[in-house]
C-alpha cells in the first residue's frame, strides 16, 4: 500500500473508532454530516477550529468538530456542529459568524437549528454532549432540571458554558459555568 493510501485508511479507520467510542449510532459518521452540511451552506463553510489550550480539555476520542446525540429525544442520531461560514458575496476565504448548528434527524431528512450565533471565528469554543438523565443546575444553582434528551453543551475553555437543551420544539439556554 502506498504511503498516501496508508495514511488515507488511518485517517477513516480512527474516524470509524472515535464514533464507536462516543457510542454514536455506526450510521452517523462526518461523511453523512458534512454532505448535509453542504445542502444547508452551499456558499461555503468550514468546521470551526481549536487551539492547543481548549484542545487539552477534551475528552480520549472527543471530536473538536462535531458531536453526535439523539437531542430531540425521539430515538434517531442527530448532530451539532460548531461551524464558521462564508460571508455571502465574498471568496471563500472570508469568514463571517460562528454558529452553532443542530442538525435533528427526521423521516425525511434532517431539519437545521441554529442554536447559537457568535461574532466571528473564536479558537477556543468546543462542543460537548450532555446524556439524557443528567442533573443540569444553571450556574447560580436555583434551577435544576433532568435532561429529558441529550443537549449540546457549548463550553468557552476556562471561561463559561452554556446548555443547549430542545425543549418541546423550541432550545432554551442554561448557562453552567462562568
Amino acid at each position: 500500500m502506498t504511503r498516501p493510501l496508508l495514511v488515507t485508511a488511518l485517517i477513516l479507520l480512527c474516524g470509524a473508532v472515535s464514533s464507536a467510542c462516543r457510542g454514536e449510532d455506526p450510521g452517523s459518521s462526518r461523511t453523512e454530516l458534512q454532505t448535509v452540511l453542504d445542502r444547508f451552506y452551499p456558499d461555503g463553510w468550514r468546521f470551526a477550529t481549536l487551539d492547543t489550550y481548549p484542545r487539552s480539555e477534551l475528552q480520549p476520542g472527543q471530536s473538536p468538530e462535531w458531536i453526535g446525540g439523539d437531542f430531540d429525544g425521539d430515538g434517531y442520531s442527530d448532530y451539532a456542529a460548531q461551524l464558521v461560514i462564508h460571508k455571502l458575496g465574498h471568496t471563500a476565504s472570508v469568514d463571517s459568524a460562528q454558529l452553532i448548528v443542530v442538525l435533528l434527524r427526521k423521516r425525511d431528512g434532517f431539519q437545521r437549528h441554529v442554536v447559537s450565533v457568535g461574532g466571528g471565528p473564536n479558537t477556543g469554543v468546543y462542543l460537548a454532549k450532555m446524556p439524557r438523565g443528567e442533573m443540569v443546575k444553571d450556574y447560580e444553582g436555583n434551577v435544576a432540571d433532568t435532561l429529558e434528551s441529550d443537549a449540546v453543551h457549548q463550553i468557552f475553555a476556562g471561561q463559561a458554558a452554556v446548555a443547549h437543551v430542545y425543549d418541546d420544539g423550541h432550545w432554551r439556554e442554561i448557562l453552567t459555568g462562568d
